[in-house]
């Protein structure tokens, strides 16, 4: 079997989360309707014929016209669509944003040397202030002395 068409297997935790954003009205299941609001997120032209069958897909038991979080986790793990890659790529995008904003305390929009040091600190390093200068300089690409969310 070629390995680049082994999916890995995703974290449960990261596919809970995806789902509770997704389950709206918080009732345990995604509904067709939270289905084709998250799919037109991503696809703002997509057909409800289209909707329907990837809710299809999704939807083992399709007694019930709704998506369990174990059939979310099992349509996910096994999709090789645009739709799973995107929505992967937004909850880890809001993840890193959320770290981002805790480590800039000055809503500055950017990193400084010494927001570095103090994630440094409380990471347990004991950087000096030119390690964390040093660190600074490697990450920042356009070089105005601050770590930009692009580069973080």
């Amino acid at each position: 079997m070629d390995e680049k068409l082994v999916k890995p297997l995703l974290r449960r935790d990261v596919v809970d989360a995806i789902f509770q954003r997704i389950d709206v009205d918080g009732d345990g299941a995604i509904s067709f309707d939270e289905f084709f609001d998250m799919l037109h997120q991503f696809d703002e032209n997509a057909t409800e014929l289209r909707t329907k069958q990837e809710f299809l897909r999704a939807d083992i038991d399709p007694t019930d016209n709704r998506v369990t979080e174990d059939e979310f986790y099992q349509w996910m793990s096994h999709s090789q669509n645009e739709i799973v890659e995107q929505l992967l790529e937004r909850f880890f995008r809001e993840q890193a944003r959320e770290i981002f904003d805790e480590i800039d305390t000055d809503k500055n929009g950017g990193i400084d040397v010494n927001e570095l040091q103090l994630v440094a600190k409380a990471l347990g390093l004991k950087w000096t202030y030119r390690q964390a200068v040093e660190v600074l300089n490697t990450i920042d690409a356009d070089k105005n002395n601050l770590i930009d969310f692009e580069e973080f």
